[in-house]
């Protein structure tokens, strides 16, 4: 799944970046130190001790703001990852099937990258 590629990806990278969920939990400066996954949610834990669920029931797309590319699949989201390690940095917007803003990974990038 491609939302499992972008965690792992961030996790395995300890690319610091801000997660914003709906419009009441925002997350600043922090990066994924580990997740659970279940078949309607994701709970992601980071680096400070926090924790948010992830509705997943209703997600369907990936948009980025650096490329026009929508990854839907792991295979996708790993190339699509490759073109935008040259953009510093890019934010990622997990959506419903008609757009609707579930959750955004903003301002990932190497110069964030936890040493």
């Amino acid at each position: 799944m491609a939302l499992v590629t972008l965690l792992e990806y961030l996790m395995n990278n300890c690319l610091r970046h801000n997660i914003i969920i709906g419009k009441d939990i925002a997350l600043y400066d922090v990066y994924i130190a580990y997740y659970k996954i279940n078949s309607k949610s994701y709970r992601i834990y980071t680096d400070r001790g926090d924790h948010i669920t992830l509705d997943i029931s209703k997600f369907r797309n990936f948009t980025f703001d650096a490329t026009l590319y929508k990854p839907t699949n792991s295979i996708e989201m790993i190339q699509c990852l490759r073109i935008l390690e040259k953009d510093i940095p890019y934010n990622a917007y997990i959506e419903t099937a008609d757009g609707t803003f579930i959750a955004g990974f903003y301002k990932i990038d190497r110069i964030n990258q936890l040493k």
